[in-house]
This record gives C-alpha cells, structure tokens and sequence, in this order.
C-alpha cells in the first residue's frame, strides 16, 4: 500500500477511535442516567407500596368505624322507639288526666250549682 493511503488509513482509524470513545462516554451516561432512573422508580415504587400500606391501614379503620356506626345508629334507633312508646303514655296519662280533671270540674261546678 501506498503511505498516502496508509495515512488515510490511520485518519480513518483515529476518527473512528474518537468516534467509538464517544460513544463510549454516550453509553457510560446513558448507563448512568437509567441507573439513576431505576432507583428513583424505585423510591416512588417504595411510596407507593408505603402509601398502599396506609391507605389499606385507614380503609380498615373506617371500615371498623363504619360498623361502629352501624352499631350506634341500630341502637340509637331503637331508644328513639322507646322514647317515643314513652311519649305516646305520656301522651295518654296526660289526656286521661285532663278528662278526669274535666270531669271533677263539672262535678264541682254542679255541686255548687245545687247549693
């Protein structure tokens, strides 16, 4: 071979040497950036599991609340019946009172009419 072409030769190499070290430097970059991807979807994978966690805590709670709840409104229903059964006697001890105090009334108001 010629030197001439020797010399192209050994151009070519160099450029493609320099070529191939940056691609190397792309690639080492490249490596690095998905390394710190992955551990930064790691971390939110990590929140996320944690937030799952506590989520999965409190539905339980408000489960546990819920039938709490259900247990206080089953009670407090059935005092609202009472008080009402109580209610509706007072309500008729009240008018029995009444018709009894009315009748006593005519019976002293005629007592005093025959006087």
């Amino acid at each position: 071979m010629s030197e001439e072409r020797l010399n192209k030769l050994e151009g070519y190499m160099e450029q493609l040497i320099r070529m191939v070290a940056d691609n190397n430097k792309i690639v080492s970059g490249l490596q690095q950036e998905m390394k710190e991807e992955r551990k930064l979807n790691q971390q939110r994978y990590d929140e996320f599991r944690e937030e799952k966690h506590l989520n999965q805590q409190r539905y339980e709670v408000n489960e546990q609340r819920y039938e709490e709840f259900k247990e206080e409104r089953q009670l407090n229903q059935e005092r609202h019946e009472v008080l009402l059964t109580e209610l509706r006697k007072q309500n008729v001890d009240t008018e029995y009172l009444r018709n009894q105090v009315s009748k006593h009334d005519l019976e002293i108001h005629r007592i005093q009419m025959m006087k």
